[in-house]
This record gives C-alpha cells, structure tokens and sequence, in this order.
C-alpha cells in the first residue's frame, strides 16, 4: 500500500554490536554438550591440554595426567543434561577443567559466567579472563554434589582476549595438589552480559 521508507546508511551502520545471533542471551556455543562430532563418549580417553575432545571446549591440563569423558545423563538443575567428565588420572601439583575461547572480546562490558560443577576437591572454580584482569567465582564446596558457580566482571576497554575457565586452581590460578581420581564434571555453562546469572539457555541442534 505505497513506497517502502528509504533505508539510509546511517540505519544500517548504528545497528547495535554487542547482542547475540538470534538475540540469544549465551555467549558460548554448546554449553550443553549437545554437538559431539568429535564422537567423544561414556568411555574416559586421555586429556592432552589444548585439545577439543568436545566442540568448542578445550581442554586445560596442566601438570597431572587426566582422562575426560561423557557423562550419563542426569537431572542438574532441574533439567536432564549430559555432563562433561575430567578425572586425574596420575598424582602431581597441577590444573584440571576445560576453557572457552570467545572470538568476541566484549570491551569495557560486564559479564558473568556460570556454569553447574560437580567436584570431590573444593579447589573448582570458574574463571573470566581478558589479558589482564581476571575474575573467580567462589569455589565448590567439594562435597561431591552439583552446585551452581558464578563469576562476574567488567572487562577491561583494551581487552587482548577472553578466556573464561572451568576448573581445579588455587585461588589465583596456580596449580594445586591434585590426587588420582579428583574430578570436575561440568554442565550447563554461559556466559551472558550483564552481572546476575540467568537460568540456562538451551538451543536446538539446528541453531
């Protein structure tokens, strides 16, 4: 019923920047675990840091020897997710958990991190990290059950990167003593803007 409005260049480069595809609230992509084209399985492989034995999470193995797997299925949360598994699997001071790197640096904004962590030692904690500041959650308490953790903070303006952790450190991010059979088990992990953790964002395997 008439002419469509000009779209001018001006509409089209104040577009806002920082929002998610889709205007999806999670920063990283399969938080749930639900893409495995790696095929990583119910059966523990060895953990060599660096490495991707899930889609986009990498391995942090400093130190120890340790083996990852899939966990079964089970309710965390109040929803049924399959876990991420680490486990020590030789004795040393070391590092054990897994990182996200995200290609987007999110200057100057605030973020939190959260993540459902399941820990016999009370050293699992997340961590942010932008190349010079670096924010922790508080630690599991190591009992052994599911816990929800969370870590905020305000990225610096000049940020060189952003890392965000999940694993067994001391509380600087230094190796700690880890014994055979220490283990962090992971589900659900975001990363969101703003500084209050929301409840989990599942997608769907298409997106």
């Amino acid at each position: 019923t008439g002419a469509l409005p000009a779209i001018s260049a001006a509409s089209l480069t104040n577009v806002p920047k920082d929002v998610t595809v889709g205007g999806r609230k999670n920063i990283f992509i399969n938080g749930d675990f639900s893409v495995n084209q790696r095929g990583l399985t119910t059966s523990a492989v060895t953990a060599t840091n660096g490495a991707y034995n899930i889609d986009r999470l990498a391995n942090y193995i400093v130190g120890v020897g340790a083996q990852v797997a899939l966990g079964s299925e089970e309710l965390i949360g109040g929803t049924y997710e399959t876990p991420v598994k680490y486990t020590v699997s030789s004795a040393a001071s070391g590092r054990l958990g897994a990182l996200q790197k995200v290609e987007k640096l999110y200057k100057g904004q605030t973020v939190v991190m959260s993540a459902w962590v399941k820990s016999n030692n009370s050293n699992a904690r997340l961590r942010i990290y932008d190349g010079s500041n670096e924010f922790y959650s508080s630690t599991h308490t190591g009992g052994g059950a599911w816990e929800k953790l969370t870590a905020t903070g305000t990225l610096a303006t000049n940020a060189g990167q952003l890392y965000c952790y999940l694993f067994i450190v001391d509380g600087s991010g230094g190796s700690v003593t880890l014994t055979t059979n220490d283990y962090i088990h992971i589900a659900k992990y975001q990363l969101e803007l703003g500084s209050t953790a929301t409840d989990f964002e599942h997608r769907s395997y298409g997106e």
